[in-house]
């Protein structure tokens, strides 16, 4: 078992590690970012439809594509340019910024999320900016996080998306699986 360090003496609790809101690295050890992708495989828990299964597997083709400001093609895609070409795949016309994808999409509870819904984020150094993912299942959903890096998976109870989810929501009609 690894030999756990704490700090000597404390000023308060937001010091020990695992209690600050900022992210902890060890000297010469990788950002998360830096490290490879882990292949994710979906287990349902209740059945998908076809139509979110269509945009689950368009969004997990997309892993590994690079970021592309304007991007909605595998030639890279930008958040909201994802979303787009998953929902392109199912006849669905979506708005093409995240803004008004999520001004115009149907809200969910984040209790009530289900693999394929979107999941949108504020975006702090951008006044008013939205960041939009699709949410796969198992508390994981796919978005094309930023210049020079690629769509990746990321999970809703990283602290940062925590911190700053906004809503989930779609342009699904009601009975779509």
């Amino acid at each position: 078992m690894p030999e756990v360090k704490t700090p000597d003496s404390p000023r308060n609790q937001s010091e020990l590690p695992g209690q600050s809101n900022k992210p902890v690295y060890k000297k010469n050890s990788p950002r998360p970012d830096s490290q490879p992708e882990p292949k994710v495989k979906i287990a349902r828990t209740a059945p998908v439809g076809k139509t979110r299964q269509t945009i689950i597997q368009t969004a997990m083709t997309a892993v590994g594509k690079p970021y592309r400001w304007g991007g909605l093609s595998p030639k890279g895609f930008d958040c909201s340019g994802l979303v787009v070409y998953a929902y392109k795949k199912i006849g669905i016309h979506v708005p093409r910024t995240a803004k008004a994808q999520f001004k115009k999409s149907t809200s969910i509870t984040r209790r009530n999320i289900k693999p394929a819904d979107l999941v949108f984020f504020s975006v702090p150094r951008r006044r008013g900016g939205v960041h939009v993912g699709i949410y796969i299942g198992k508390g994981l959903f796919v978005h094309a996080p930023g210049r020079g890096r690629k769509v990746k998976h990321a999970s809703l109870n990283n602290i940062y998306f925590k911190q700053h989810f906004i809503k989930a929501g779609n342009f699904l009609k009601k009975d779509a699986g």
